[in-house]
């Protein structure tokens, strides 16, 4: 009986992402036409707005994506997840440098039409912080995660 009404779930929570994968707010065939052009093969696509922005939340290459795109449906940045052995290794020496002890929680690639950053969510002795550094291991703004 279990198996039944999970299977059911299932089911129904597949056919309902699939009726609304390809539904944009507002109607924006100019963001969905870009996104389908500059993310091929993109699956498990979910539209909706966050603030002013249109945002597309989906998988490509078996890596969870969230890209944004304005009201004119242009697009304004992506943010994904990525280990550490896929940063930069301007940015592995200067992380390393600077924080020799800590520990890694979350690494975000940050990227929008101008810039590429990264935001490392890191433990040291027990208080969190969040670092954003820049492609070229430039270390930006460091923020203490208060819990």
């Amino acid at each position: 009986m279990k198996r039944t009404i999970v299977s059911l779930a299932v089911t129904f929570i597949l056919g309902i992402s699939a009726v609304f994968a390809d539904n944009v707010p507002d109607g924006n065939d100019k963001a969905r036409e870009k996104f389908t052009r500059d993310f091929p093969g993109a699956s498990l696509v979910q539209w909706g707005q966050q603030d002013e922005y249109l945002k597309v939340s989906f998988v490509l290459n078996n890596v969870r994506v969230m890209a944004f795109f304005d009201r004119d449906g242009e697009f304004q940045g992506s943010v994904n997840t990525i280990f550490f052995d896929q940063l930069p290794i301007a940015v592995r020496t200067s992380f390393d440098k600077r924080f020799k002890d800590a520990v890694i929680l979350e690494i975000f690639e940050i990227t929008n039409p101008e810039i590429t950053r990264y935001k490392i969510v890191l433990d040291t002795k027990g208080t969190k912080y969040t670092a954003f550094l820049y492609y070229d291991g430039t270390i930006g703004q460091i923020q203490k995660t208060i819990n």
